[in-house]
């Protein structure tokens, strides 16, 4: 690349985010396009990545977790989808807590620059919509496990080996075979044996969710 070679124009950089936006379906916090059907169930029809799945859910992925594809835990000559809890914006779940006067700086900060992304994007309302926003990250952090906690060292007390169909009865806010199929670009069977290695946290993200108000 040449050294002195710049963009052609700073417009191009600026509509990238209006394309990409209007390529995943519309973005819910400047307004649903014409005909758009509001809720959490829409990010997985007619989507064929991972990538717009996460976009379609603010970032979160999924809006639960992030299935991947792992060798067994408990048996080393298979491969198995393994679902785990995800992660959070912030690097560590107590920041959300304000347990202390460090944690209540940086949740601070990090609302302040929420608003001032969302109102550069274009979002209608960024004080409210970010305050939405860390209202749900915050019962997210509410039942995520630290990752330094003793629970998460031992993968042995976190396995889980159960069926998809197993998985929709736990959690059944999110439609897990629609969302595998569209993610690996397969056809699962409701047989289809995956590892959960955060049941108990599936469980409440679809509890969450059934009590999040729809887009």
């Amino acid at each position: 690349m040449r050294r002195n070679w710049r963009p052609p124009s700073g417009a191009m950089r600026r509509r990238r985010p209006n394309s990409s936006r209007r390529s995943c379906g519309g973005w819910d916090l400047v307004g649903a396009p014409p005909g758009a059907t509001a809720g959490w169930e829409r990010i997985y029809r007619g989507r064929t990545s991972n990538e717009h799945c996460t976009y379609r859910t603010g970032g979160i992925a999924l809006p639960s977790s992030s299935p991947h594809c792992h060798v067994d835990g408990k048996n080393s000559s298979r491969n198995a989808i393994r679902i785990d809890q995800e992660g959070l914006t912030l690097p560590e779940r107590s920041l959300y807590l304000g347990q202390d006067e460090d944690s209540v700086k940086i949740l601070a900060a990090y609302k302040a620059l929420m608003e001032r992304l969302l109102s550069m994007l274009g979002a209608h309302n960024a004080t409210q919509k970010s305050k939405e926003i860390i209202q749900l990250e915050t019962r997210l952090a509410n039942i995520t496990v630290s990752e330094y906690d003793d629970q998460r060292k031992d993968i042995s007390t976190m396995y889980n080996r159960i069926t998809l169909k197993q998985l929709q009865r736990i959690a059944p806010s999110l439609h897990w075979k629609r969302l595998l199929d569209r993610i690996f670009h397969d056809n699962f069977s409701e047989d289809e044996e995956i590892v959960v290695l955060a049941t108990d946290y599936i469980q409440k993200v679809s509890d969450i969710i059934k009590t999040t108000s729809k887009r």
